[in-house]
């Protein structure tokens, strides 16, 4: 098992055990989240704080004359104790969006998604570099309509910024969606690592090295007899 699913999995055995208490030294994403209330011709239509550290908080921005297109940000700490090789992180948080994705596909939210092309997503804002992934598809409404849509995954402080865009192909070129997250991610300002999650990284850590140094007590003992 992979350490990030190791954590991920230490994380919902504390979320269990915290129940429906949020820590109070855990992100404060009401009001250490910055974000646009507008951006281009779309509109911030709500912000939702989950209570599940881990879960993050969600921004959906809306397009009020184009019901369809709409513009989904997610921010929530990254499941791992170490993130530096940031491409490897990346695209295993897009393979884990795409899986999310065909499990909605499955439950009827959509009828289905062309198969998707991933690359990466670099641009240069105001002399700062953004460094991410994205998967690029067209997916099929339940109305028949065939929307554009993508996903990019970028990293900041300690945590996932991802991005879900979709727009009505009947209206928007294919482009729009990178237009719109080269506009939007510079004036987005994540919020530091809490010490809520660095206390459970921290603990995780801990945790690892007991394990390893047991596992080399117990090759050693088995290597005496």
């Amino acid at each position: 098992m992979k350490l990030q699913n190791i954590f991920l999995l230490f994380l919902s055995i504390l979320a269990v055990s915290c129940a429906s208490t949020r820590p109070k030294d855990a992100t404060n994403y009401d009001k250490q989240l910055i974000a646009p209330e507008f951006i281009n011709e779309y509109v911030l239509g709500s912000k939702e704080i989950f209570n599940e550290p881990s879960s993050g908080a969600m921004l959906r921005y809306e397009n009020r004359d184009f019901p369809e297109d709409n513009i989904t940000v997610y921010v929530y700490p990254i499941n791992a104790v170490s993130w530096k090789d940031k491409n490897e992180t990346m695209q295993d948080e897009l393979t884990y969006a795409l899986t999310d994705l065909d499990t909605a596909i499955q439950y009827g939210y959509y009828q289905s998604r062309t198969k998707e092309l991933v690359s990466d997503f670099s641009f240069k804002s105001e002399g700062k570099d953004f460094n991410g992934k994205k998967a690029e598809f067209s997916l099929t409404a339940e109305n028949d309509i065939v929307l554009y849509s993508d996903i990019y995954i970028f990293i900041d402080e300690d945590k996932y910024i991802k991005f879900r865009t979709s727009f009505d192909s009947r209206s928007v070129n294919r482009s729009m969606g990178d237009e719109v997250i080269q506009t939007l991610l510079p004036k987005l300002k994540v919020p530091p690592e809490s010490i809520y999650m660095k206390r459970i990284r921290d603990d995780h850590k801990k945790k690892i090295q007991q394990d390893f140094i047991r596992l080399m007590q117990q090759v050693l003992e088995e290597s005496k007899e």
